[in-house]
């Protein structure tokens, strides 16, 4: 219950205050004044060290000034409006939440006590779990009654979206435009209220104002999908962004939304044979369930919307500690959104507002509906007409779900909107545990790389490659694959000669099929790099299709590893690295620093194997003489696992593409959209 009223206020009953609309509330203009002049007045100071001694504030904002004398508050994600967090007490979950009230439709009083049709399970039931015929499998609300559990309300308008919030009335006469009905005793369901009434029972929920409009989605997408030129260097973001202990003064019952890495293989079975993705998220997870969040991992598995979160929800509960898991095993929800509108659906609303404290939920593969991918190649013109969904979404996920949201999806790149968009609607955000340490301690040490391995089938990587020279920190690079082919016929052109690419420049080969517009990027690249003092170590010979070793590759037949030829010359390449290396420790300046990233052929069949095993014995080599050496995820972590072992290496990242990211100018979207939050944070007057 709230603190005692002092002596100079009025006696006050236990109701709670009536909830008025905006335009009647005689204090929400001081309120509004007071949250801006004097709760989001902190300045953010720039983080320093390791980091596990990062802290940053954690600044807890409420839309209203002090509770009434004698009213019962809120904790969690759960507050009454009014009355700073630091005070904030639980409401009084009643003990029988079964017996029906009146409705302002019908009346009608149940004297028996039992749970009337179309109500929810409540405390008593099993959570996320709903029964009876309130909800349709589309999410539809049916009933005018419905009770959920841990002190929650949902709440629908004819043609809106559902709107979770909290008891916030004694029933009184409906004289002022409110229904009548609600009570502390017994939370319901009313399905005609007046847009105003919706209106304030979100900031119920979300315990600030802080729906986002249309035209903020705009900018904020447009920000994201735009040049970065004002965005500074990751090292920088780094800085400004929170980690996960900032958090740690929110209460226990706090809903947090935990972007994860959740893209694995699936064995038929169902089992998870490289789960090292799935454990990554243990840690932040650990550190919530102590504390009695209640977080909900989302995130993508694969690109085929028919892929299911169930198998990692299975599989992520029997990694938890006891006591982070307790009696809660992991939950599941199924479906929760509303692909056409952007709206959370109902149906996981009340699934989530279900949920005890300290329970971990695993929402469904968010790529199941399209509108995660919105911002893959969007444009101002899409933006535009996608606005309206796109500020549903943020707004439904804020409201409904969470308003609290930490990125641990490391090798999330993508402008999926669960790592980009939701960031905009949320109250507070951070970097997980994993990807703090990941960014923070080898990805900044990686961007410092004097020597790049690259290599490939997808021709694309020239744009990662060009992003790196363009930081002029690179002085060797080794290439092979598709990449090198490119880079070959460049190089052949730059001394006057021609080099056919055999199946490579096939249009119809369209799996290795190398475009005229990225032999042309490969050729001022070279130029560039060649201005720039950068050495290329490029193949001499290939492997074919027959198993023989050729200088050139014919017509009809393509490149599936390096040569004998070209093996030495990169045994060669590194020798004369490591000299180098020797002669800058010698002087006193810091070790040489050297990235992996891909294979040189088709290792997967033992013919075409020994170029990518024979180079995984050079990262040892590099490793032996004092180098920090680092590959990038997928196929160069599996051929460090074939071929090697963990230790040859300094770090083995868990993902590929993301590192090729932070190795250029251009920032990680998710680190773009965190940095963006947080400007805004400490921009607030």
């Amino acid at each position: 219950m709230g603190a005692a009223a002092p002596s100079s206020a009025k006696p006050c009953d236990d109701r709670p205050p009536r909830l008025l609309s905006r335009s009647t509330h005689p204090g929400h203009l001081q309120a509004v004044q007071a949250e801006t002049s004097q709760q989001r007045g902190h300045d953010l100071p720039h983080r320093s060290g390791p980091p596990e001694k990062r802290k940053r504030p954690c600044v807890q904002r409420d839309p209203m000034p002090s509770t009434p004398a004698g009213v019962p508050r809120l904790t969690g994600h759960n507050r009454h409006p009014h009355g700073p967090a630091s005070t904030c007490q639980p409401w009084p979950i009643p003990q029988d939440r079964s017996k029906r009230i009146e409705s302002p439709d019908d009346r009608l009083h149940s004297p028996t006590g039992h749970q009337p049709e179309g109500t929810l399970p409540t405390a008593a039931h099993a959570p996320g779990r709903v029964v009876g015929p309130t909800i349709s499998n589309h999410g539809t609300l049916d009933s005018h009654r419905l009770s959920v559990g841990s002190g929650t309300l949902l709440r629908q308008d004819a043609g809106s979206s559902p709107i979770i919030g909290n008891p916030s009335t004694r029933r009184k006469p409906p004289t002022d435009g409110f229904p009548a009905g609600l009570t502390q005793d017994n939370d319901t369901l009313y399905p005609r209220y007046s847009q105003h009434v919706l209106s304030e029972t979100r900031t119920l929920h979300k315990r600030t104002a802080m729906t986002v409009s249309t035209e903020s989605t705009i900018r904020w997408c447009s920000a994201l999908a735009g040049t970065s030129d004002s965005i500074p260097s990751l090292e920088e973001c780094l800085e400004s962004i929170p980690n996960l202990d900032t958090l740690d003064a929110l209460p226990s019952g706090t809903r947090v939304l935990v972007r994860g890495d959740t893209d694995v293989v699936v064995q038929a079975d169902g089992s998870i044979p490289d789960d090292v993705r799935i454990r990554s998220l243990v840690d932040t997870l650990t550190h919530g369930g102590r504390r009695g969040w209640v977080q909900l991992v989302y995130g993508h598995r694969g690109r085929d919307p028919k892929m299911s979160l169930e198998p990692i929800a299975r599989h992520l509960d029997t990694l938890l500690p006891p006591e982070v898991r307790g009696n809660h095993p992991v939950t599941f929800v199924k479906e929760w959104l509303d692909d056409q509108t952007g709206h959370v659906l109902a149906t996981a609303a009340v699934e989530v507002a279900g949920l005890p404290d300290g329970a971990i939920a695993v929402l469904e593969n968010t790529r199941r509906y399209s509108l995660e991918r919105a911002l893959w190649k969007a444009d101002d013109e899409t933006i535009t007409d996608m606005a309206p969904r796109l500020t549903n979404y943020v707004n439904s996920v804020s409201d409904l779900l969470a308003n609290v949201h930490v990125n641990e999806g490391f090798a999330a790149s993508n402008r999926d909107l669960s790592s980009t968009l939701v960031p905009l609607g949320c109250q507070q955000v951070a970097l997980g545990r994993y990807v703090d340490e990941e960014l923070s301690r080898h990805v900044t040490r990686t961007r410092q790389a004097d020597l790049v391995v690259f290599s490939g089938i997808k021709i694309n990587k020239l744009d990662d490659l060009e992003q790196i020279l363009a930081r002029k920190q690179v002085k060797t690079v080794i290439a092979a694959g598709g990449l090198a082919l490119a880079l070959k016929a460049a190089a052949a052109r730059h001394d006057g000669n021609e080099f056919g690419l055999g199946l490579a420049g096939d249009p119809t080969q369209a799996k290795i099929y190398i475009p005229p517009e990225r032999i042309e990027q490969a050729g001022a690249m070279y130029r560039q790099g060649l201005e720039a003092g950068v050495e290329f170590v490029l193949p001499v010979d290939f492997v074919l299709g027959d198993g023989t070793a050729s200088r050139v590759i014919p017509d009809g037949d393509a490149q599936f590893d390096v040569g004998p030829e070209t093996r030495a010359v990169q045994v060669e390449a590194v020798g004369k690295f490591l000299d180098s290396h020797r002669m800058e420790v010698q002087a006193g300046r810091r070790p040489a620093i050297a990235f992996h990233n891909g294979v040189f052929g088709l290792f997967e069949e033992e013919a075409f194997e020994k170029g990518t095993r024979e180079f995984v014995g050079q990262l040892k080599r590099m490793t032996d003489a004092g180098v920090e050496v680092y590959v990038g995820g997928g196929e160069g972590g599996t051929a460090l696992a074939r071929y090697g072992q963990p230790d040859w290496v300094t770090h083995c990242f868990t993902a590929g593409g993301t590192i090729l990211k932070a190795l250029g100018n251009e920032p990680i979207p998710y680190i773009k959209a965190l940095y963006l939050k947080s400007l805004e944070a400490e921009s607030r007057p």
